[in-house]
């Protein structure tokens, strides 16, 4: 996907070289390609957790809202824009389903 729908490709890890590592339930993600090192916050690391590589970007909106007992629409933004930083860092990869 050149310019990816966030909401509608589904996310997940970039590939087998992206590195993960827990500290005290938050995850560091070492990302060689960019040689950048990802430091995720608990509500990141949450939204890491659920790019799966078989949810949508909707479906993790949906699903970060459950979690945290919030309306959908108050956490699209943030999840949306979590979702384009780990795509532009390298971390995260968005595959159009319809492909």
């Amino acid at each position: 996907m050149s310019s990816p729908d966030l909401l509608r490709g589904v996310a997940g890890p970039a590939g087998p070289d992206v590195s993960m590592e827990e500290i005290d339930g938050r995850l560091a993600i070492y990302v060689p390609k960019t040689e950048q090192i990802l430091c995720l916050n608990d509500s990141a690391t949450s939204v890491w957790r659920l790019c799966t590589g078989r949810r949508t970007g909707r479906e993790v909106v949906v699903a970060v809202a459950a979690q945290y007992e919030m309306d959908v629409d108050a956490v699209e933004p943030e999840v949306r824009s979590l979702l384009r930083e780990l795509l532009v860092a390298g971390a995260l990869s968005m595959v159009d389903p319809e492909a």
